[in-house]
């Protein structure tokens, strides 16, 4: 899957990072995870990208991000669905990055202008 197989509304809102993350640039939820608005309902940027990529969303799992978990990720190879106790224990082991990975070196997907509008 390329960005490019996503809706307008997703696609313009993620830059490709040198690092491969799909760093989400629209709204974020209070814990840091892109979110947008899609068919009415609040959707999980993260979660929306797996689905449209692998199918089989299971509501019972969770997303765990392996890019060393940036939370604003998108990038469906660097996304697995696992159980909560699973992440959970992931969690213990690695760190959190609040932050979203550096941006140096990002390309965007197409030029924008400023307002996620190509």
């Amino acid at each position: 899957m390329q960005p490019d197989d996503l809706t307008r509304q997703v696609r313009t809102r993620i830059h490709v990072c040198g690092c491969g993350c799909w760093v989400w640039t629209g709204a974020t939820s209070h814990d840091g995870y892109g979110r947008f608005k899609h068919k009415g309902k609040v959707t999980v940027t993260h979660r929306y990208v797996y689905d449209k990529a692998f199918g089989d969303l299971d509501d019972d799992l969770t997303i765990d991000h392996l890019c060393d978990r940036h939370r604003t990720c998108c990038n469906p190879e660097h996304l697995e669905q696992i159980t909560k106790t699973v992440n959970s224990e992931r969690a213990n082991q690695r760190r959190f990055h609040d932050a979203p990975p550096d941006t140096t070196n990002c390309t965007p997907i197409r030029p924008t202008n400023g307002e996620g509008e190509p």
